[in-house]
């Protein structure tokens, strides 16, 4: 208050006793007839309002009651001259969120700095999509887009707005199509052979099983030299875990200019999706790499194999560990920020590797959809 009280004064005398109740059944009745209730209004200059019951006089065998009482703001003070809001903003213009209950705290400034009343609403035009509480905590709710709108309260109604975008990925549980896949040599082509130096491998199905190989005469191998054809899967993305080696021997009375590591020879392949591995070179065949390869089949036929890009290796080995449905096939280009990335996604580049949360600009797969990131 500034300096002065108000107050509710009782003047009765004490020939008017019978107007104050000296009972509880009187004091209810009086409660039920409205006499307990007073309302006053009153200004408060520097944040401290003091409320209480001081008695001026003494009246014998009298008493006070102080109890529910509501404290309401009614405004500025009209005779002092007010500072309208100017402009207000948000900190943020937009918000993306990739799950359900996700939450992100929204700010708003009003201008002038000296604006009286800087108070402001928050308002989601979609709650479907997301929610805002009156502090500007917004949370997101389903799929779609709406606006959170935030409201200068002095009466200048001047609004801001941030855009809000709720994208939740459909989850696709990952369905295994490993006993699709032969594992004999004959099924990775007529010249394949069964492997006799490689070690033999074990199917996610448990299948026991050699490696498929091809081995030349010539370092001057070009083309597909091991494939099969898997066919009768349902339509979708799929991703393919395979041993591959791809190696030289030398002192066979041949050459070759390869050297050992190199990653532009060979390449093993799904469909249109292709993946170098490294080249080998030695006597022995070299221990068996284990590659993850992502690729689309829209009509049921999955082509797996490896194919020599360049001269230089004679002897090559191939076989399936996985094969699993990891989503549907994209249906367009999506166009998304770096920052996106950053969830709970697998992530593939086109060859079929997976990335772990670094992506630079360009094009991958991410829950079987293809994918630019700027």
């Amino acid at each position: 208050m500034s300096g002065n009280h108000s107050n509710f004064v009782y003047t009765g005398t004490e020939s008017e006793w019978g107007n104050i109740p000296n009972s509880q059944e009187d004091a209810s009745a009086y409660f039920d007839d409205g006499l307990y209730e007073h309302e006053w209004e009153m200004l408060v200059t520097d944040g401290t309002l003091r409320i209480g019951v001081r008695k001026e006089t003494t009246v014998d065998r009298d008493w006070t009651c102080f109890d529910n009482f509501r404290l309401l703001y009614c405004g500025a003070d009209p005779n002092e001259p007010q500072t309208l809001a100017q402009s207000i903003t948000i900190d943020q213009n937009s918000l993306s969120f990739t799950e359900a209950g996700q939450t992100a705290q929204l700010t708003a400034t009003v201008k002038p700095d000296n604006t009286t009343d800087k108070s402001v609403t928050w308002e989601s035009a979609d709650q479907n999509v997301a929610t805002v509480n009156a502090n500007g905590l917004v949370t997101a709710v389903g799929n779609g887009t709406t606006e959170i709108t935030a409201t200068t309260q002095d009466g200048t109604n001047l609004t801001a707005r941030c855009v809000v975008t709720v994208d939740i990925p459909t989850v696709i549980p990952e369905t295994d199509y490993t006993t699709y896949v032969g594992t004999a040599a004959a099924d990775w082509g007529t010249n394949a052979m069964v492997g006799w130096a490689a070690p033999a491998v074990t199917t996610r199905d448990g299948r026991q099983t050699a490696l498929a190989e091809r081995y030349q005469e010539s370092a001057d191998v070009t083309g597909i030299v091991l494939e099969q054809t898997v066919t009768g899967l349902p339509s979708g993305v799929y991703k393919a875990v395979l041993y591959a080696n791809a190696n030289y021997t030398p002192d066979r009375g041949f050459d070759s200019d390869i050297s050992d590591g190199q990653l532009d020879v060979v390449y093993i392949f799904a469909n249109d999706s292709q993946q170098y591995i490294p080249v080998h070179i030695g006597t022995e065949i070299a221990v068996h790499g284990e590659y993850e390869i992502v690729a689309d089949v829209p009509d049921g036929t999955l082509r797996l194999g490896m194919m020599c890009e360049k001269t230089g290796t004679n002897w090559h080995s191939i076989q399936i560990k996985s094969l699993d449905r990891i989503g549907e096939v994209g249906t367009g280009i999506e166009t998304i920020g770096n920052r996106q990335l950053i969830t709970d996604n697998v992530v593939y580049d086109l060859q079929g590797r997976r990335i772990n949360n670094n992506a630079k600009k360009g094009l991958y797969i991410i829950n079987g959809k293809k994918v630019v990131v700027k």
